[in-house]
Order: structure tokens, then sequence, then C-alpha cells
């Protein structure tokens, strides 16, 4: 969201004040697009500056709970004496981008061939404007993916603080499927679970924190996550193919669901996960089973997270699914 809060702009130049805006008002929710229109001198680079952070108000709030980039196209914030390249790179580490992508990507659609490599003084100006343009387009709080459901994303750099993640239907980007706010606290690995969006219903955001460390030398790491309200509170167990259960010792009891078992260090191995209601009786477990994973490959050093879910329409038959961890 960008929300200006009777922001108002004046310049003093020589011995005149010119006032562009004056108390003005306004809140651009995510996923809304807007045009601006007006005369010229009206005030519509400035808007654009106010709303990109390069320029403040003279007096009035502007409140931004997302990323922005400055004006599409603007160059001033180029180093001449740097490259094309190393301003690109140098912009991603500002925002906290993967370099080499944002490289590649401008490089791809400015054109610029071996001058991509060269100082920026030595480019024409529309040189200077395809680079310009191309960072500008490039830019972006987050990673865009086209995602089947159930699926992942791999981790991805954003800044910290109150952000917003945009969900967009993959056959028609048009089409806003949900936005859910994300707190992004630094130096923490998070992830965003969405569920719901069944026969047009809401979609609501379950968000971790996930512990990446390293598992202990010669060893790998399984997390457990419960999404089904279906399944309510289950007993967890992680065995070698077909194991009694009845013998078994649960790694996790009574996980509700939204909520998640930190993880279990085990032995490099293929393992069976299968889950039964909180507190059914040892005798009673192999007929109470109501989520099995098979055949769920750990290798030393790696990770995987194992998310309990209910069926893709709702309610039963529950699933499982594994998630492989950084």
């Amino acid at each position: 969201m960008i929300e200006f809060q009777n922001v108002s702009k004046t310049y003093h130049i020589r011995k005149f004040e010119k006032h562009v805006f004056t108390d003005l008002n306004f809140k651009i929710e995510p996923g809304e697009s807007i045009g601006i229109c007006g005369a010229n001198g009206a005030g519509k680079s400035t808007l654009m500056r106010l709303i990109a952070g390069v320029e403040q108000p003279s007096s009035g709030r502007v409140i931004r709970t997302m990323s922005t980039s400055w004006p599409i196209g603007y160059s001033s914030c180029f180093q001449s004496s740097l490259t094309g390249a190393d301003n690109a790179r140098f912009i991603a580490r500002i925002y906290a981008m993967d370099e080499q992508k944002l490289a590649d990507f401008v490089e791809d659609f400015a054109q610029l061939g071996p001058y991509f490599h060269q100082p920026v003084h030595t480019y024409s100006a529309g040189m200077n404007a395809r680079l310009a343009f191309g960072v500008s387009l490039a830019y972006t709080g987050s990673t865009p993916s086209s995602l089947p459901a159930p699926s992942t994303a791999i981790y991805a750099p954003i800044l910290e603080g109150a952000r917003t993640l945009v969900l967009k239907k993959t056959a028609d980007t048009t089409v806003t499927v949900a936005t859910l706010p994300v707190t992004i606290a630094a130096n923490n690995d998070h992830t965003v679970f969405a569920t719901g969006g069944t026969a047009g219903g809401a979609v609501s955001p379950f968000v971790t924190v996930d512990v990446n460390t390293a598992p202990p030398t010669g060893q790998a790491r399984i997390r457990v996550v419960n999404m089904s309200p279906t399944a309510g509170a289950v007993d967890v167990f992680i065995t070698a193919a077909n194991a009694d259960l009845a013998a078994a010792t649960p790694v996790a009891t009574g996980l509700a669901n939204r909520t998640v078992f930190a993880g279990a260090s085990v032995a490099p191995a293929t393992y069976q996960i299968r889950t039964v209601p909180a507190g059914t009786a040892p005798a009673a477990r192999a007929a109470a089973v109501n989520t099995t994973l098979n055949d769920v490959v750990v290798a030393a050093g790696s990770a995987r997270t194992i998310v309990i879910a209910d069926a893709a329409a709702g309610g039963a038959p529950l699933r499982s699914f594994q998630l492989t961890d950084r």
C-alpha cells in the first residue's frame, strides 16, 4: 500500500514560491494500477518522485508498506564512471536483489551489446535511456513464480518490514487471487503458506519463521507443518517403511493445525512419515493413520519440510507432501 496523508509540496524558486500540491490525500492498494493525467507543470513528475521516494514532501506523510522503485526511466541514479553492468549490480545490492539475475535481465532488455560493460559516460542519450528503463523494469521486491498447487518457490531476498505478497492467476494475471500481508524480520527465513480459495473462498496466509541452520554432521533434518483443519491435532511418526506404529515413538505429539514441529535430526535414509489423531492408543494407531508419505529420501546435510493438508477441494481425504529446504 502507498498512502498520501495531507501531503503538500512547495518549491522555493528565487523570489517566489510554487505550490504544487496542498493537503493531497489518496491511497493505492496492492495490485492497483493508476494513471496520472495533467497539463504541463501540473505536477505529474513531482507526484511520481514523491511516490517513489526520490523527493520528500514539504509537509504531510507518504506511507509505504511495499518496496518502490524510482520513476521508470530515471537515469540520474547511475555513476557515470561505472559500467552499465556495475551500475545494475550496485542497484541490485541496494534493493537486496539477486545481482546476476538483475544484470542478465537488463543486458537482455537494453541490447547494449559490448557497451553494457563500458563506462556509462560513453553512452549516447538513447543507450542511457535503455539502461535506465531496463533497471526500472527489472526492479522488484520479490521473485515472481508460477506455482502449481502444492508447490514452493525458492527463498528470495526481500527487504525487512511490513510487506505484501500478491497472488495472481497464472492463466490470467489481471486476476488477483489474494493480497497477503507479511512482516519480514531481518536475517530470518520465512515461508508463506497460502490456504483456502476453494469455490471462490478467501485465501489466507500462514507465515512460519524457518530454522535453516545446518543439521549435525552426517545427519538430515525433517520438519513438519500441520496445515489441515480437518485433521486437527496429530501425532507424527518418522519410521522405516511399514514399521509397527504400536512400538514406535512419535517425533511430535499434539501438533495442532497451523503449527510447526521445528524438526527432528535423522540419519540419511529413506523414511515413511505417518500421522494419527493426537492421543491415539498405540494398539489403535495402524488403523487410525490419516496421512502417509512414502519414500522420503534425505541425504546427509539436507532437510525436508513435510506439509499435512486437506484435499485440494477441502476436507478428506487428507494428504501430505514434501518441500525441499535450503
